[in-house]
């Protein structure tokens, strides 16, 4: 069976309450005290009974309403009270309600404009008939008062189904206040979070750009670290130490020192450092495992960049 206009303006049941309907339906049966109101060939009233007791086989007792559709509005806000609503859905009906009275108001100026051409009225019974006749704010106040809130909701209500359908879909469910909504509506969308900065490009002694992480890794010790001992800086204490060496071999004391055999020794551990050190990217096998030139570190020192042609490398 469809379901009538004016029933969709209430919220749907929560999952959760869905579901305790359909236990204590399967465990008791239908309540008849509640029946299926039925309007137009519609469902006015007890959609979700309906749907339960059809998923569990049962037949819902069914009422045919044979009022007007104003009154069957009216018996429709009956179903509000018994629903633990929030204001913004609340609102929501009324903001349904109201698009209903205004086309009620219409159909009634429509039929004013009728009996006007009929009888000819004076411009004085024209002026009493459209005192008569409801304005959009009096629809408005109307379908607020109806649905237990105040004439500034439902235009909120309105303000944000006109400008954000899925917000307004939040707020009849109940996930959102109609206030939430209506502040992130009018403040506009967040500021997109800005991008990270790219990661500043490593290059090894080449100058080939690296990306590999491990390699990234180890060509960080040879610069400057802060709060640790680098390559490059035990290269440059010993050549220091050599020099304050060198500085006091005029002295008599110091004279008896072999300076020769202290430099060389000085130097080549400044040689060996130097040259032992990673200096760049190994490509030369793309298996790094089984390559016999980096031995599986991806990275060569400088002494095997210098024995093999650099034309391997580029």
């Amino acid at each position: 069976m469809k379901i009538h206009p004016l029933c969709l303006l209430i919220p749907d049941l929560r999952p959760d309450e869905y579901d305790r309907l359909k236990a204590d339906m399967a465990a008791n049966g239908y309540d008849e005290r509640f029946p299926i109101i039925v309007f137009d060939g519609a469902i006015l009233d007890g959609r979700h009974r309906y749907n339960a007791a059809h998923e569990l086989g049962l037949n819902p007792a069914a009422e045919e309403f044979k009022g007007t559709e104003a009154e069957a509005a009216r018996l429709l806000l009956r179903s509000i009270n018994r629903r633990d609503l929030t204001a913004g859905q609340r609102a929501m009906i009324g903001a349904g309600l109201e698009l209903h009275f205004a086309e009620r108001a219409k159909g009634r100026q429509r039929d004013v404009g009728g009996a006007k051409t009929a009888v000819a009225a004076s411009q004085s019974a024209l002026g009493k008939i459209a005192q008569s006749v409801s304005p959009p704010k009096r629809a408005r106040d109307e379908a607020a008062k109806a649905a237990g809130v105040s004439g500034r909701s439902v235009q909120d209500a309105k303000f944000v189904a006109y400008k954000s359908p899925e917000l307004a879909a939040k707020v009849k469910a109940g996930t959102v206040s109609l206030s939430a909504a209506n502040k992130q509506i009018r403040q506009g969308p967040p500021p997109p979070k800005p991008k990270p900065a790219p990661p500043p490009k490593v290059r090894d002694e080449t100058g080939r750009i690296i990306t590999d992480p491990d390699v990234i890794e180890a060509l960080s010790h040879r610069g400057v670290i802060e709060g640790k001992v680098t390559l490059k800086g035990l290269i440059n204490k010993t050549n220091a130490l050599r020099r304050e060496i060198e500085a006091i071999y005029p002295d008599p004391i110091s004279r008896r020192l072999d300076h020769q055999e202290i430099t060389r020794t000085l130097k080549r551990i400044a040689y060996l450092i130097d040259y032992g050190m990673p200096h760049a990217e190994c490509h030369a096998a793309r298996d790094h495992k089984t390559c016999k030139t980096c031995d599986g570190f991806r990275w060569v020192d400088r002494a095997r960049w210098e024995m093999r042609n650099k034309e391997l490398w580029a």
